[in-house]
């Protein structure tokens, strides 16, 4: 079986050299590539909101050699080392979260960037909203006669867009 990439992951995976046309894979004979569809609109309520802080996360590793040492990682976070363990702790980034409700489907929005806190502050819970969001597709397809042939075309996901409260 063939492990297929969405053109996403391809872009992560070859630092967008390639992926930006299509991926062709020999063993199924089939090309695959993203699409998305026009922006779309729905009435939606805000149902959950989350904010997870900025902490550290404890992490166990293990390395070849060397001694016994304590110190502070490269992002600040404190750990140990005895006898090739490794006990210390990772810093993780704050995250927001927001799960909008609306008439089709529950979209879930949630990161640590600028726009994700933008948006945690913007809104409230059991707020009324506009929401602007946008399908993206797997599309799996043979060429014949120099002609797409559509084997399947899935949704994979959806690219959030915006929400805007709806003015009373």
């Amino acid at each position: 079986m063939t492990k297929q990439y969405s053109r996403r992951d391809f872009l992560k995976r070859t630092g967008g050299l390639f992926g930006a046309i299509e991926t062709y894979h020999l063993f199924g004979g089939y090309y695959t590539i993203e699409e998305h569809s026009d922006v779309l609109h729905e009435d939606a309520k805000v149902v959950k909101k989350s904010y997870t802080p900025k902490n550290l996360r404890p992490k166990v590793s293990t390395k070849v050699g060397g001694s016994g040492s304590i110190g502070i990682g490269g992002d600040g976070a404190p750990g140990i080392s005895v006898g090739g363990i490794v006990l210390g702790s990772e810093l993780v980034s704050e995250k927001y979260e927001v799960v909008f409700k609306g008439q089709h489907r529950t979209l879930t929005v949630k990161g640590s960037n600028k726009k994700n806190k933008d948006l945690y502050e913007r809104l409230k819970e059991g707020q009324e909203v506009n929401l602007f969001y946008r399908e993206v597709y797997q599309l799996k397809y043979t060429k014949e006669n120099g002609q797409k042939k559509i084997l399947e075309k899935k949704v994979e996901g959806y690219e959030f867009i915006d929400a805007q409260p709806k003015k009373k």
